[in-house]
This record gives C-alpha cells, structure tokens and sequence, in this order.
C-alpha cells in the first residue's frame, strides 16, 4: 500500500467543510468519505471554526489595533538587552553546572563543560558534598 502525499486544503475548502459539519445531521464518518478526509481532521477544523467564530464578529479574542506590543515580543526573545543572556550568580552559575553534569551522568551523555572534576570542586567551595 503506498502512502498518500501530505495535501494542503484551502482555507474556504475548510471553512465549507467545518459548516457542513456543523449545520448537517451526517456522522463525521459520513462526512469523511464524502470529503475524502479523515474523521479526526473534520472534528479538528470544526473546533476551529467554532473556537475564532468570536472574532469574526470583533469580540474579546480579535486584536483592536492589528499589530502586536513589538517591545514585549522582542524582551521574550532576548532582543531588548542585545540577545545577551543575564548575568547569573555564583549560586546559579554552580547549580547550572551541577544540573549539566547530573543529566549527563543520568543520560550516559559524554559531558562537553563542565566535567564532573569541575563540579564536584564547585560543590565543595559551596559547602555541598556531591
């Protein structure tokens, strides 16, 4: 048996199909062999379609100015202070090391930095045994 190819439905084929899921007394079985879909991909868009019906007609979940806040989207991604990483402690900075060698201990990873030898010094002049 060959494999189907991956196919991309157009919007409006979509939308057809989720209203007529809606509006129709057929099963989605039903519906599924008259688009040549699959049942779950029905149930799917018709979720969609019942889930964004608030937008269309401006509710709560549509945008009132279109585009979005650029500053909080360009913070969440590191854009703000130059994609530079904040400055960790020595706590954060020994608790990250100890977390890494402790993964690759548990994952069987070889470890890339720092080893082992490394950590276990760190712990020590952090008052911790390992």
């Amino acid at each position: 048996m060959t494999r189907r190819t991956r196919r991309n439905h157009a919007p409006a084929f979509k939308a057809q199909v989720a209203l007529t899921a809606l509006k129709s007394d057929k099963t989605r079985a039903e519906l599924a062999q008259q688009y040549d879909l699959h049942p779950n991909q029905i149930t799917d868009w018709k979720r969609q379609l019942t889930k964004r019906a608030v937008q269309v007609f401006g509710g709560a979940g549509s945008p009132a100015g279109g585009d979005p806040d650029l500053t909080k989207l360009h913070a969440k991604i590191g854009h703000v202070n130059g994609g530079e990483k904040p400055r960790q402690s020595g706590a954060e900075k020994r608790r990250s090391a100890w977390l890494q060698a402790r993964n690759c201990r548990a994952y069987s990873h070889a470890p890339a930095y720092p080893s082992l030898r490394r950590v276990k010094g760190l712990l020590r002049r952090a008052g911790a045994r390992p």
